[in-house]
């Protein structure tokens, strides 16, 4: 299987591209071609990016942009401001998903309830299917964040798997363990 993607144009003075193989773990090979202009243009191949995954579930899950009955996890890096996360929920029919992320820098105890708006940092997009992803572009990297996970119809039940990708491997995930 070969695709080409002929006469694209980006008017911008650095781009990024990621190919990305589905499913994952699959393997391919990949020949790239590009064209400008420009006399002082130049391709270099980035590091492959560091990966953590989490395994998660919802029991039961709760509403719209809250915490309550979702999965949270608390991450942050010291050198990178990008990352990259995938959700993934398996074991759930007709699930629908979206990522929210909060500053939780100056916060000691896990977050509650209903996020409120003015807090919110970045949101995925709200999908119906079992799998989006999220990519935050310019944390602050002396801050901390959480992300939440929100799976629905509320009262929904399923298994998580969380990917992170960050192009440092400094970074630190971990989920929130709530005791009730």
């Amino acid at each position: 299987y070969q695709r080409r993607v002929h006469g694209i144009t980006i008017p911008c003075d650095k781009f990024l591209i990621v190919p990305c193989m589905m499913p994952e773990g699959s393997s391919a090979g990949c020949h790239m071609s590009f064209w400008s202009t420009s006399t002082n243009f130049t391709v270099r191949e980035l590091p492959m990016w560091t990966k953590k995954t989490i395994n998660s579930k919802w029991d039961c899950s709760g509403l719209f942009q809250s915490v309550d009955r979702h999965p949270q996890f608390s991450f942050s890096s010291k050198r990178s401001n990008r990352m990259v996360f995938r959700a993934s929920v398996s074991n759930c029919s007709d699930p629908a998903l979206v990522m929210f992320v909060v500053d939780t820098t100056f916060q000691s105890e896990p977050l509650r309830g209903i996020i409120p708006e003015e807090r919110i940092v970045a949101r995925s997009q709200y999908v119906r299917s079992d799998i989006v992803s999220l990519e935050l572009n310019s944390i602050d990297v002396d801050s901390k964040y959480s992300l939440i996970v929100c799976l629905q119809p509320p009262g929904s039940k399923g298994h998580l798997t969380l990917t992170s990708s960050c192009p440092t491997p400094d970074f630190q995930i971990s989920q929130i363990i709530e005791e009730d």
